[in-house]
């Protein structure tokens, strides 16, 4: 019976700092690549100034995301600053990502989402 728990299933773990987030940002249909960049522009703030103690780079692309490609789409990838740079429970993956969606719900010209990807085997 206890052979049936040495392995458990990752989605029972808890979220895993991995030191990388992503984000989606979609503007609405017909909006232009300029009004993309500004909005990466926007997240890049956010994240290389309001969270400078806890992300070392971000590099923003706007043409396609997730969700497809045109030029109301982008995409952002974040690398968190070492564990040992981030000692403390504000400064994990999840709660830089809930500063974040709540900076970017006040941005009016897009939908801005950022995530940390799933933990796991």
């Amino acid at each position: 019976m206890g052979a049936l728990f040495v392995h458990q299933a990752s989605g029972f773990l808890p979220d895993e700092d991995q030191g990388v987030l992503y984000g989606q940002i979609v503007l609405p249909a017909g909006a232009t690549q300029e009004r993309a960049l500004k909005v990466i522009e926007q997240v890049e703030h956010h994240f290389l100034v309001d969270e400078k103690d806890n992300v070392a780079t971000m590099f923003g692309v706007a043409g396609f995301s997730f969700g497809g490609s045109g030029q109301n789409a982008g995409l952002t990838f974040v690398r968190l600053k070492p564990w040992s740079e981030r000692p403390h429970p504000d400064q994990r993956a999840q709660a830089v990502v809930a500063r974040a969606m709540k900076s970017f719900s006040q941005i009016r010209d897009a939908m801005v989402f950022a995530f940390a990807p799933a933990g796991g085997d």
